[in-house]
């Protein structure tokens, strides 16, 4: 399955990673618990990891963001947010791989 990957911002320089964890799952579960834990761990686990469904409602003000990318999958469009600190509001499933 291929899944298509948008990188807006990679302070970081973990886009290769977090494509290669896109490219590599075959179901939703899977893409959205690898998304994570490839964040969090290739961010070196300094950083609060979040990935979202975008298609259902959501809002957030997040504060020192390092790395945010979108990634199109057949059951819905995921963002990957590595960020310092901020809030978040959401519908529906969130996955968040916290330093806190």
């Amino acid at each position: 399955m291929v899944v298509d990957i948008t990188i807006d911002v990679d302070v970081l320089g973990i886009g290769d990673a977090i494509s290669k964890a896109v490219s590599t799952e075959q179901n939703q579960e899977a893409l959205v618990n690898n998304l994570c834990e490839t964040a969090f761990f290739q961010s070196g686990q300094k950083y609060n990891v979040l990935v979202c469904n975008l298609d259902q409602g959501y809002g957030h003000e997040l504060g020192g963001t390092v790395f945010y990318a979108s990634a199109r999958h057949p059951d819905g469009t995921y963002g990957i947010w590595v960020f310092e600190d901020g809030w978040f509001e959401n519908d529906g499933t969130v996955h968040f791989c916290s330093i806190i």
